[in-house]
C-alpha cells in the first residue's frame, strides 16, 4: 500500500506494506534499507523459508520479524534457526506487543554493530536435534515437495535400536548423514531421522539400509519410513512413520515403508493392546478353569486355568478371541503373571478344602516370552512358595510353536524349573516342529496334551485320525510321557482313548469353564464318594 506514518505508544514509524514478495523487492529495489522486517511467513507468491531466506540474503543486517497463524509444533524454534529475530504469533498479537518487538529487535541491531541475527545450528548431545527442531525441519521438508515436485520429497525414518545402545548408535548416525538431514530422539530406544530430498519410499530404504550397515558394528536396528508428501501433515508423517516401525518389528523385518493398508492393521492391532491392558486394570479379565479328568475312574485329578474377558460391550470372550494381538506385546507378560498367580493361589485353597492323594494340579498356558526372562524360573518357584503350592502339583503349558522360538536363555529356564518339580507341557503335539520332536526325544517335556482336532474322528474304527492318535499314544509310552486328550465331546471318544492307554482328558464331556464357585461344587461331589464322578464312563 501507500507510505504512510504510524504513531503509536510514543514510537513514530513510516511504514509501507507489500502484499507480495516480488512487491516487496521491487520497492527495495528503489529504497534505502529499512531498519526492520515484518514478514508473513505465507505469502501468495512463496510459502514458508524462502522468502526468508530471500530476504535474509538481499538484507543480511536487517532484522526480521516473523507474523503467521501456523501453530506446526517446533516452528518458532525453525524460525530462530532460519534468522529470524523473533516470532510472533498473529492469533496473540496486539499492537503493544508488536511496538515491543520491534523496539528490541531495533535495540538488539544496534547493540550489535548492525549485524541482525545469525542462523544458528541448535544441537544436542552428540550432535542429536531437540524433537521440536526436528519436527519444524520436518514441516520444511513437507514445503518443499509442495514447491519442488516429486523428486524434492523427504523422507522421515524411526530406527529402533537396543535402549543401552541408542547414543552410541545416535553419534554414528549422525556421523554419516549429510549436514543437510537431522537426527532427534522419539523415545527410548527410538531414533528420528529426516532425509532430504530422497523422492521415493525405496530411495529413502536404500539410503537407511546403507546407514543401518554403516553402523551395525555398533548396533542392529529397525526402520519404519514415512514419505514428506506435499500437503502432509508433520504429526500425520511421524504418526506413519511410527506406525510402519511397529509392524517392522511385528513381522522382524529390517524396515517396512508406511502402507495405508498394512499400517491399519497394526493400529487396530495396538488398539486391541491398549484394550486389553485396559481390561487388566479394572477388572474385567477373569480366570476360569476346566477339569482334567482320569479316564479309568472319573475323577478330578486338575484343572487348567482359562482366561476370560468379561467385555462389557461382547460378552464373556475366551482368550483365543484377543490373545494373539497382544501375543507379541508387553501386556502378554502381565497377562502370564495374572493367570499364573491366580491359578496357583486358587488350587492351593481347593487342596485345603478338598484334599485328596495325589493333590489337585494346575495347568497353566504361558507365552513363550516368559521363558526368555532370566529370572522366570526363580520368581515362579517363589510364588510357589509364597502360596504353599508343591512344585509337582504346578504344569506349565505352552504351545508347539511356541517352543520352537526358545532361545539358550529358555532352555536354561526349562531345565531350572523341571529339576525343582514343575512339569512342563506341550500343548499340541506337531512332530514336524524341529524344537518338539527334538524336545521329546531329549526328555525336555514331561506331558504332552493331545489337541482337539485329533479326536474328530476317532470314534469310529479306521480313522486316519484315529491311527495317527494310536500311534501316538504307543510312542508315549515307549518314552515315558504322560498323556493328556484335550476337546473331548462324546463319551464314545473317552471310551476309545481310555481303550488305548490314555491316563487323563478334558472337554465338554466332562464339564466346560467353571469360574471358582462351580469348582467347588464339583469337588465336593468328586470327592464325596457318592457316585457324582464327572461324566464317569461305563
Amino acid at each position: 500500500g501507500d507510505d504512510g506514518r504510524e504513531y503509536a505508544g510514543g514510537l513514530m514509524a513510516s511504514v509501507h506494506h507489500a502484499q507480495t514478495l516480488r512487491q516487496a523487492q521491487d520497492w527495495l529495489d528503489g529504497a534505502a534499507a529499512p531498519d526492520v522486517v515484518l514478514l508473513d511467513l505465507h505469502l501468495p507468491d512463496v510459502l514458508g523459508f524462502e522468502g526468508l531466506r530471500s530476504l535474509r540474503e538481499r538484507l543480511p543486517e536487517v532484522p526480521v520479524l516473523v507474523l503467521t497463524n501456523a501453530r506446526e509444533p517446533g516452528l518458532d524454534e525453525r524460525v530462530l534457526l532460519e534468522g529470524a529475530q523473533d516470532f510472533l504469533a498473529k492469533s496473540r498479537l496486539r499492537s503493544e506487543s508488536l511496538l515491543r518487538a520491534i523496539r528490541k529487535a531495533v535495540a538488539r541491531q544496534q547493540f550489535s554493530g548492525g549485524r541482525a541475527a545469525e542462523a544458528v545450528n541448535v544441537l544436542g548431545r552428540g550432535g542429536v536435534r531437540p524433537r521440536g527442531t526436528f519436527m519444524s525441519l520436518v514441516g520444511h521438508s513437507i514445503m518443499r515437495a509442495e514447491r519442488g515436485g516429486p523428486g524434492t520429497r523427504g523422507a522421515v525414518v524411526f530406527a529402533a535400536a537396543a535402549p543401552h545402545m541408542s547414543d552410541q548408535i545416535a553419534q554414528a548416525l549422525v556421523a554419516r548423514m549429510r549436514p543437510s538431514d537431522a537426527c532427534t530422539r522419539i523415545a527410548t530406544g527410538v531414533l528420528g531421522l529426516l532425509l532430504l530430498d530422497v523422492g521415493s519410499a525405496e530411495q529413502a530404504a536404500s539410503v537407511a539400509e546403507r546407514l543401518a550397515g554403516a553402523i551395525s558394528g555398533i548396533g542392529q536396528v529397525r526402520c519404519g519410513i514415512a514419505m514428506c508428501d506435499a500437503q502432509a501433515r508433520v504429526v500425520d508423517v511421524l504418526s506413519a512413520a511410527d506406525t510402519a516401525l511397529a509392524r517392522a518389528s511385528d513381522e522382524s523385518r529390517f524396515c517396512c515403508l508406511a502402507d495405508p493398508v498394512s499400517d491399519r492393521r497394526v493400529v487396530l492391532k495396538r488398539q486391541a493392546v491398549d484394550e486389553v491392558a485396559a481390561a487388566l486394570n479394572s477388572g474385567e479379565l477373569t480366570v476360569q478353569y476346566q477339569p482334567e479328568v482320569d479316564l479309568d475312574t472319573g475323577q478330578v485329578t486338575g484343572f487348567e486355568a482359562l482366561l476370560r474377558w468379561n467385555h462389557p460391550l461382547r460378552g464373556e470372550l475366551a482368550a483365543a478371541a484377543f490373545i494373539d494381538a497382544v501375543d507379541q506385546s508387553e501386556v502378554i507378560d502381565s497377562l502370564d503373571w495374572f493367570v499364573l498367580a491366580t491359578a496357583v493361589g486358587r488350587v492351593r485353597r481347593w487342596q485345603e478344602l478338598f484334599p485328596v492323594d495325589p493333590p489337585l494340579s494346575i495347568s497353566v498356558n504361558l507365552s513363550r516370552r516368559c521363558f526368555e526372562k532370566a529370572t522366570f524360573a526363580r520368581d515362579v518357584l517363589a510364588l510357589l512358595e509364597d502360596k504353599g503350592l508343591l512344585p509337582g502339583c504346578l504344569r506349565l503349558e505352552v504351545p508347539g510353536s511356541g517352543f520352537s522360538g526358545i532361545g539358550e536363555t529358555g532352555r536354561r529356564q526349562r531345565a531350572e524349573l523341571r529339576a525343582a518339580g514343575v512339569s512342563i507341557n506341550v500343548d499340541g503335539l506337531d512332530l514336524t516342529q524341529e524344537a518338539v520332536a527334538t524336545g521329546l526325544w531329549a526328555g525336555e517335556f514331561d506331558v504332552v496334551k493331545i489337541a482337539r482336532e485329533g479326536l474328530a474322528s476317532i470314534s469310529h474304527a479306521g480313522a486316519l485320525e484315529g491311527e495317527v492318535v494310536e500311534s501316538i499314544l504307543a510312542l508315549g509310552r515307549v518314552l515315558g510321557f504322560e498323556f493328556v486328550a484335550k476337546g473331548v465331546e462324546t463319551v464314545e471318544q473317552a471310551l476309545w482313548l481310555r481303550d488305548r492307554g490314555c491316563p487323563r482328558a478334558q472337554g465338554h464331556w466332562f464339564a466346560g469353564a467353571l469360574p471358582d464357585d462351580a469348582v467347588q461344587e464339583l469337588l465336593k461331589k468328586s470327592t464325596a464318594g457318592d457316585g457324582g464322578e464327572t461324566a464317569a464312563l461305563q
